[in-house]
């Protein structure tokens, strides 16, 4: 039963499984397994939030879960007939778009954010909607990256809803460059703390928002080619 509804065709039906030799991996692997069933079974599904986890906010959760799929090979590009969770990952991923929002960035102080680019469009990509968008940018970036699919290009939000402009219609590697180029447009300019960040875009550093911005980013680099 994947949550879909009244008028929904569901079945359940119970598996055992035979441990015959009880190793530490074997116990890892049993533990993974339990998790996504639970994050499966508890991801909000058919409502305006379709997709979403929901812990202390939505972004955050969300992009985690998507990306604990994705790196035990869960990919919403898998056929949904024999890995039940492509359609779990799918549903993660439109609600993130959603989530995004695009705005304008140029040059500042330290230099151009889209300096040495082919293409700068003079855009930014941040994921405003919850509570600390610089702590959470990173996190999404995680989890769209770990798709293994820079050329794909996005649909629709959460039930077929479009996605806000500058969003819908564009490849996941091109989202996540202007996700990047909105990192280093917001980094601190002045002083020994130039080059961090924290709450909000172009503020007086912490390590604790730099953390997410630098992971967010070195993923990008390394997998999308940002």
């Amino acid at each position: 039963n994947n949550g879909a509804g009244p008028g929904t065709e569901c079945s359940s039906d119970t598996y055992r499984v035979v441990v015959r030799t009880r190793t530490l991996n074997v116990e890892i692997n049993i533990g993974i397994d339990e998790g996504l069933w639970y994050a499966h079974r508890t991801q909000t599904r058919n409502s305006s939030s379709d997709g979403a986890w929901f812990s202390q906010g939505d972004v955050s959760p969300t992009a985690g879960s998507v990306q604990a799929f994705q790196i035990n090979n869960h990919f919403e590009t898998n056929n949904p007939a024999l890995d039940p969770y492509a359609d779990t990952v799918s549903r993660g991923l439109k609600y993130l778009f959603s989530r995004m929002r695009a705005v304008g960035i140029g040059p500042q102080t330290a230099g151009d954010p889209e300096a040495g680019q082919s293409s700068p469009n003079g855009l930014g990509i941040e994921v405003p909607f919850g509570s600390r968008p610089i702590y959470e940018g990173g996190q999404v970036m995680d989890a769209i990256v770990t798709s293994q699919t820079p050329g794909a290009p996005t649909t629709t939000g959460p039930n077929g809803v479009a996605l806000p402009a500058n969003i819908g219609g564009r490849t996941y590697g091109d989202i996540v460059q202007d996700m990047v180029d909105m990192y280093a447009w917001g980094q601190y300019d002045i002083g020994a703390a130039r080059g961090g960040w924290r709450y909000s875009w172009n503020q007086h550093p912490d390590n604790s928002a730099c953390q997410w911005a630098a992971i967010g980013i070195l993923a990008a680099r390394d997998l999308f080619g940002a």
